[in-house]
């Protein structure tokens, strides 16, 4: 949901969500404190993106989209770009 609800429109109802944490999936299991310098980080929240660019200003947040079961997939399309470029 936006952060910002735009004029003429308003939320009638909000269902329950499931966990609402969030997880990071890096290669090697590393800790986000210990992604090497301009990491991609994929993310499909604005929010959040201007999140890890406050926390370490070298990141790259990439845009992400997809079911939880369909992200590490995404993932694994990116590193095999970047192994042809």
């Amino acid at each position: 949901m936006p952060d910002k609800i735009p004029d003429g429109l308003s939320v009638a109802a909000a269902t329950k969500t499931i966990d609402n944490s969030d997880a990071l999936v890096s290669k090697d299991n590393l800790k986000i404190g210990e992604l090497k310098s301009g990491a991609r980080i994929g993310a499909s929240s604005q929010r959040r993106k201007l999140q890890l660019k406050r926390y370490r200003k070298d990141f790259q947040a990439v845009d992400i989209r997809g079911t939880i079961e369909e992200r590490p997939e995404a993932v694994g399309y990116w590193i095999e770009q970047k192994s042809i470029e």
